[in-house]
């Protein structure tokens, strides 16, 4: 007879009634979702309550297939705008923020998310 799987170790980021917003780490990737309160025992969920969970948040993968970055993409426009050091990226973080949204289309990626919401 087969074991059941170990339980996955998960954080509970609040709680509202019956259910909890868990948090657990995936392939090395933050996750969040809604499982009952019940279902959580000594910091940790079954795989069976972990897979039922419902999703938390918006999935930006899904909205950023169409962005492609290399890190040489990433440099040669940061050196292009004049930023070379981290006093040029300190002495100006506001508008390299709205700059980087504009140039690398992360605007367009959250007006998709939002029209998917809606």
């Amino acid at each position: 007879m087969a074991r059941a799987p170990a339980p996955i170790p998960v954080t509970i980021v609040e709680t509202a009634g019956p259910t909890a917003l868990i948090q657990w780490n995936q392939d090395g990737a933050p996750q969040r979702g809604y499982v009952p309160v019940k279902e959580v025992r000594e910091g940790a969920v079954s795989k069976r309550a972990l897979d039922a969970a419902a999703p938390y948040g918006v999935a930006w993968a899904k909205f950023a297939k169409e962005i492609k970055l290399s890190p040489a993409d990433i440099e040669a426009a940061l050196h292009q705008r004049g930023f070379w050091t981290l006093a040029d990226v300190a002495a100006n973080r506001a508008s390299i923020s709205k700059w980087l949204f504009e140039q690398f289309g992360f605007n367009e990626l959250i007006n998709r998310a939002s029209k998917a919401q809606k």
